[in-house]
């Protein structure tokens, strides 16, 4: 209370999530707030969708200008529509306008405020080799006391980038006209970047990075249209690390954040508890766009080892999080035991005296774009000893999506036109070192994986599952995603080959003496068994038993793919081939005897292995 007025704020919140269609994900928040007798509305809204080739989302926040929450007289929204026209080929447009008038309550400076329209074309020329074009239309105004800049830019951009082994290289080019509002004046503006690294091993790499540009879009006279610069990481011995980082000009727009225009790190590690360290910057502060200041120190630390209280054992975590240019992230939010932490400016975040032990650290997404993703599995087990210092680093980086469609077609390839089979619930999976995704396929005979991080990846087909009557051709796949790309499978379900086989009932035709043709029993031997069992029962070659489960990549398979897996007895049985008679199996068997010595033929009913000796 203030002088007698009441000034009480409250809040009432209902938030929900539903899922109104398959692979489509709606997220609502409503909420009312109270401030004495002045009462105002936000709302907050995510949808996610996805559907044949197009994939959807959107994100929208709006709070009332007497909203008495943490934002008020704010609205914010982004959104993406993307279709995966080719394997190769994905379009889309992209949408997003920042908070206005947003009040952040925090010591941070809000950025300035940005509009953007963009609507593009990613084509994956090559193994590692995209192609990205794009139109643009984008607003970006100042927010400091006096205005440097407001300027509205039309343009067509271009960006290509390949990696090729230990060399990688990014170039874009734009293209447009930029409308100066604070000049009242409109000019031609054209941009280009190049950014080149080259990582000699895993502890050692270098990036040199430029741009030039027609810069006017600012009031100041400082402003510089030519930028360059070097990053170089290096860890020449176990011991010893280092960080050297220095450009010529930041833009007049990043004045939100600290900006190193030189930077040196030297840390050194000797003798266990001696520890040595060397820090320079040369740096503009936030708010600042003039002026860098310089800063050095050096410093000695050693472990006297004697406590002054109980002794915690415990242990550190660290790490640096870069994006795909090797560029540091900052601001990532990240959680390790009860604690969390964010980057600073250069990317690095740490974690002091955790307890040892193995514990997980994850990251929060919500400040990713849409298709962001870490480069490693999330969340990942680290492991924390005394009295150490564990390092983990990582990369942000764009999320590959792999997709799918089960066509039927007759057995000579053309279109079948049925609708009473349905290629729903084909069992699919996606895996790599790290990560294993199963899912099914809908009522359609459609698929669609999750983001998954770049990398090498193993799609299969459980043939089982595949409708009766049907086959495919292939059911192993092998991809080498890469960040960004979109590969959209089509998989041909075929119906199998009819063959009619003619088999003796155990008569033959002669002649019984008055010119009639007689059934004669023919003579059957003790060893002879017959291929009709019971309904139900499928043919199959088992080729080991283990009892460890084997890998489906292991050498042991020779190329071979097995179909059925089944554990008994404390044993991992492998099991090739599904056929519907007992000489098919046989002739399996013949064609893996070579490989796998010692396979033979079983049957499965009811999921069951039965011996065919004793039928």
């Amino acid at each position: 209370k203030n002088e007698g007025i009441e000034d009480e704020v409250s809040l009432i919140s209902l938030n929900t999530s539903f899922q109104p269609w398959k692979r489509t994900t709606l997220e609502v928040e409503a909420s009312r707030g109270f401030f004495g007798e002045i009462a105002d509305n936000a709302f907050r809204g995510n949808l996610n969708t996805q559907f044949w080739i197009f994939r959807a989302a959107g994100n929208y926040f709006y709070a009332g200008k007497n909203y008495p929450g943490y934002y008020s007289n704010s609205t914010f929204y982004s959104g993406s529509l993307s279709a995966q026209l080719t394997p190769k080929i994905n379009v889309g447009v992209y949408a997003r306008q920042d908070f206005t008038n947003a009040q952040l309550d925090t010591f941070f400076v809000t950025a300035p405020y940005s509009k953007s329209l963009q609507t593009y074309l990613n084509y994956n020329i090559a193994s590692r080799t995209y192609l990205k074009i794009y139109l643009r239309e984008y607003e970006r105004k100042d927010r400091l006391a006096l205005d440097k800049f407001h300027y509205k830019t039309r343009s067509v951009n271009s960006q290509f980038r390949q990696k090729l082994n230990r060399f990688e290289y990014s170039l874009l080019g734009e293209y447009g006209q930029t409308t100066n509002f604070l000049l009242d004046k409109t000019q031609d503006t054209y941009r280009g970047t190049a950014n080149l690294g080259y990582r000699f091993n895993s502890n050692n790499a270098i990036r040199i990075f430029g741009s030039y540009s027609n810069v006017n879009s600012f009031v100041s006279g400082e402003q510089r249209n030519v930028t360059a610069g070097l990053s170089v990481s290096s860890q020449p011995f176990k011991n010893f690390k280092a960080n050297f980082h220095l450009q010529n000009a930041y833009d007049i727009e990043d004045y939100y954040r600290n900006r190193n225009l030189m930077q040196l790190n030297l840390n050194y590690n000797f003798l266990r508890n001696h520890e040595l360290s060397f820090r320079s910057y040369y740096t503009l502060f936030r708010r600042e766009t003039e002026n860098p200041e310089f800063f050095l120190s050096a410093t000695y630390a050693y472990k006297l080892g004697v406590p002054v209280k109980q002794v915690i054992k415990a242990g550190d975590v660290k790490g640096r999080i870069t994006n795909t240019e090797g560029e540091p992230v900052e601001g990532v939010v990240l959680h390790l035991y009860n604690k969390s932490t964010i980057t600073n400016n250069n990317g690095e975040y740490v974690f002091k005296t955790i307890p040892p032990g193995q514990h997980l650290l994850s990251v929060e997404r919500s400040g990713f774009e849409i298709d962001e993703i870490p480069s490693i599995p999330m969340p990942v087990l680290v492991d924390v000893i005394e009295d150490r210092e564990t390092t983990l680093n990582f990369r942000i980086t764009e999320g590959a999506k792999l997709t799918g469609q089960f066509n039927l077609t007759e057995s000579d390839g053309s279109e079948l036109n049925s609708s009473n089979i349905n290629t729903g619930n084909i069992i699919v999976e996606l895996k790599s070192d790290f990560d294993n995704f199963r899912i099914t396929s809908n009522e359609n005979g459609r698929f669609s994986f999750p983001l998954v991080i770049p990398g090498a990846w193993t799609f299969r087909v459980y043939e089982n599952s595949i409708p009766e009557g049907f086959e495919i051709e292939k059911k192993l796949y092998r991809f080498d995603l890469h960040p960004g790309e979109n590969v959209d499978l089509q998989i041909d379900v075929k119906r199998k080959k009819r063959t009619i086989i003619f088999k003796s009932q155990n008569i033959s035709l002669s002649s019984s003496g008055n010119g009639e043709l007689q059934p004669m029993k023919l003579k059957s031997t003790e060893n002879e068994k017959t291929d009709k069992l019971d309904e139900g029962i499928i043919y199959t070659v088992q080729v080991g038993a283990f009892t460890k489960k084997l890998n489906p990549e292991s050498s042991f398979f020779k190329g071979e793919t097995f179909d059925f897996e089944k554990q008994k007895d404390n044993f991992y049985k492998y099991f090739i081939g599904r056929f519907d008679s007992l000489e098919k199996a046989v002739e399996e068997r013949k064609r893996l005897e070579p490989k796998f010595r010692g396979a033979f033929v079983v049957a499965i009913k009811d999921g069951q292995v039965i011996d065919i000796n004793k039928r």
